[in-house]
Order: C-alpha cells, then sequence, then structure tokens
C-alpha cells in the first residue's frame, strides 16, 4: 500500500511537471523529473505514457517534450533509474511508444471503429461520419507529432541512426497507399529535424529529396505539402542565402492559407487579428525556426481563395479579418 501511495505521488508530480512545461521552465522541470524515485519498471511505464501522451496532443510545445526526453534519455542515471538486473531503460520504453504510433495501421484502426459502431444500436448513423472524421484528424495530427518528437530526439542524440532511417525508408513507400501524403507529410517533419545531420554522413539525402520535389507534380497534392517540399529544397541547397526570398514567399503562403483557422484563434484569444507585414514575418522566422508549428491545421480553401489571399498578401499590410 506504501508503495502504491508513493507511485502515486510520482505520478502526480509527473502530471504536474508535464501539463505545464513550456520553453521558458523546460530545463527547470526536467531536472525535477530527474529527482523523482522511479524504482519499478510499471511506474517508468505510466511515466512515460504520460509524457508521450501530452507531447503529442500539444503539437506547438511537440519539440519541447521531446527535448526533454532527451535530456533524460542522455542522463546515465535517469536513463538507468531501473535496477540492473533488468534491461529496461527510459529509451527503451519510449522508442517502443514511438514506434507503437509511427507503424499503426490506419485502415485496421478505422475498421475497428467502423465496427463498433455498426454494432451499437444506441449510435444514431449520422454520428458515425463525425466519429471518423474527428479520427482521421486525430491520426493525423498523433502521426505528425510522433515524427516530429522522433526527429527531434534524434537530432539530440537519444535516438539511434540505424532507427531514424528505418523511420524514413518506410514512408512513402506504396502511392497507392490511402495514407500516402500524410506519409509525404511525414517524411518532411523528418526530414526538417534531421537532414543536416544526415546530409554529413554517407546518407544520400538528395535522393530523398529529389524524389518529394518530383512527386509536386501531382495535382492533387495539398499546398501545405508543397510548401514543406520547399522548404526542404531549400534548407539542402548549396546557398540557402541565394533561395530567402522563396523561403519567405514559402512562409507566407502556409501563413495565409490558415486564414480561417487563425481568425477563430484570434477570436478565441482576444487577440488582434491585423499585423504589418513585418509582424506577419517575425512569427513566420519562428515557424520557420520549429518554435512554432502551422502545418498540422488542415487546410479548406480553395484555390480561388487561396490565389485571392496570396495576392493580398504581397501588399504592405495583411489583414486577417477581412
Amino acid at each position: 500500500m506504501e508503495q502504491k501511495n508513493n507511485s502515486d505521488q510520482v505520478l502526480n508530480t509527473v502530471r504536474s511537471i508535464v501539463y505545464h512545461l513550456n520553453d521558458v521552465n523546460w530545463v527547470k522541470m526536467t531536472q525535477k523529473m530527474m529527482a523523482l524515485p522511479i524504482n519499478n519498471v510499471k511506474l517508468l511505464d505510466d511515466i512515460t505514457n504520460i509524457i508521450f501522451d501530452r507531447a503529442l496532443k500539444r503539437q506547438n510545445y511537440t519539440h519541447i517534450y521531446a527535448q526533454m526526453c532527451a535530456r533524460l534519455i542522455n542522463d546515465s542515471k535517469f536513463n538507468n533509474l531501473i535496477a540492473t538486473d533488468t534491461e529496461i531503460t527510459f529509451q527503451k520504453v519510449l522508442l517502443k511508444k514511438c514506434h507503437d504510433v509511427f507503424y499503426s495501421n490506419y485502415q485496421e484502426e478505422l475498421n475497428k471503429i467502423k465496427d463498433t459502431m455498426k454494432n451499437d444500436n444506441m449510435v444514431p448513423k449520422k454520428c458515425l461520419s463525425v466519429v471518423l472524421n474527428n479520427f482521421l484528424f486525430d491520426f493525423q495530427k498523433r502521426s505528425i507529432c510522433n515524427c516530429r518528437f522522433i526527429g527531434v530526439l534524434f537530432k539530440n542524440g537519444a535516438f539511434p541512426e540505424k532507427y531514424i532511417l528505418k523511420c524514413i525508408g518506410d514512408l512513402g513507400k506504396d502511392k497507392n497507399d490511402n495514407n500516402y501524403e500524410l506519409q509525404m507529410h511525414c517524411l518532411c517533419i523528418i526530414l526538417q529535424s534531421v537532414g543536416l545531420i544526415l546530409s554529413k554522413t554517407s546518407y544520400d539525402l538528395n535522393k530523398k529529396i529529389n524524389k518529394l520535389v518530383s512527386s509536386m507534380e501531382n495535382h492533387g497534392m495539398s499546398s501545405t505539402l508543397k510548401c514543406l517540399i520547399k522548404k526542404l529544397k531549400i534548407m539542402n541547397s548549396k546557398d540557402p542565402k541565394s533561395d530567402l526570398s522563396i523561403t519567405i514567399n514559402t512562409a507566407t503562403e502556409i501563413y495565409t492559407l490558415k486564414k480561417p483557422f487563425l481568425i477563430k484563434y484570434c477570436e478565441n484569444k482576444k487577440l488582434k487579428s491585423t499585423g504589418t507585414t513585418s509582424e506577419l514575418r517575425a512569427r513566420l522566422s519562428r515557424y520557420l525556426k520549429g518554435t512554432i508549428s502551422l502545418d498540422d491545421i488542415d487546410n479548406t480553401l480553395s484555390k480561388e481563395e487561396c490565389d485571392l489571399i496570396l495576392i493580398k498578401a504581397k501588399t504592405n499590410k495583411i489583414d486577417l479579418i477581412n
């Protein structure tokens, strides 16, 4: 009973840490996590679940959670906290959870939900489409956040190179896959984090990026994914400064395509939603550095609406209200 009470106290502390984690306090919070008395495998697994689940839900802070986990993994005392008679480590537990999400089968999960809904006579049929749409959104968000999480962990030396190379190699193998575009999106997210590191190894990064660039000829590809591929191409260019104007245009396109969602966000937060071009680019620079993320929001604008917004975006002032 005493051990259970101690475990509950530890888990409550972990929840408090991960729920209040941000880019200002993460170092202090990581040190607080390192000081916790974790003395059994189940407690370690529960702690990892809490951290991982929160990391995938707070998409704008996923990279912060990854940095915290990387520091915990790279700290030999914490990573080998469990008794020496077991091979369980924080790194292995976390890697398993990332692996499960990465290789989760969309169609299998979708079929399970459909079967459950069909067998439940109490659920109206019109609710089925709502449930399925919510599932699709959550699946895409979870997949993308997981790839960002994996990329940052590798970037910080917390995950092995062979694992990240396997992830990269397994994405986008089958063009006929129902989730092919999502896989391309995930590939871009991972390469954004690890591309520069891999380019210094024997790995042929050009081959992968060239394949992504050639896929842009697909007219059905979303504007968001095309923007991500352009960013990768710029990142991999020999002289990034020469493509600075392309970077700004690409980021501006991503930002302006999110107009309806940004309006709603500003209304909810009671924020002013009009800004000059310089203010816009200040936010975009944060996006490009990975501090904030706008690419997980689905684009619902038509091509005509996109073209109109892009024309307005070239003026000195960008009004997100009108």
